[in-house]
């Protein structure tokens, strides 16, 4: 059972609708697709993905190589979060995260040496509850 109030912001009466429709579930599955050193992509956070922690999430994977210098930025008009780890079935172990850029801006950057060879999951998420929008995500290799 639920309870609606609709209130005005300011002292004022009239007319008015309210509408009530249910959403779609987010997935029980993040959605996964394949990134490479060089490589900028885009994808978009929304309803229809998973959620962790109250925030939608998707996995770029990544063929890396122990020792590979890694730096990885997500760039959004919502707060990002960034992580990379391991993914084995649906458990995510990570290696790094984070929230926010060097540079100061809500945006995110890792920058890491890769331990082992094998696949890497770069887990593309917000740092606010429910932020849904378009994204840039790019992985760059160091020297």
């Amino acid at each position: 059972r639920y309870r609606i109030h609709a209130n005005s912001l300011d002292v004022a009466t009239g007319g008015y609708r309210l509408t009530l429709l249910e959403a779609a579930p987010p997935a029980q599955k993040a959605a996964r697709a394949r990134i490479e050193a060089g490589q900028e992509v885009r994808g978009r956070l929304d309803e229809r993905d998973a959620l962790l922690d109250e925030a939608y999430y998707e996995y770029w994977i990544y063929s890396g190589h122990a020792g590979e210098r890694l730096v990885i930025r997500m760039k959004a008009r919502f707060d990002t979060y960034l992580g990379i780890g391991r993914l084995e079935q649906e458990r995510f172990d990570e290696l790094q995260a984070n929230d926010d850029a060097p540079d100061g801006t809500t945006d995110s950057e890792l920058s890491l040496t890769l331990p082992v060879d094998g696949p890497y999951a770069i887990r593309a998420t917000s740092a606010e509850p429910a932020a849904t929008g378009d994204y840039t995500l790019s992985v760059t290799r160091r020297r």
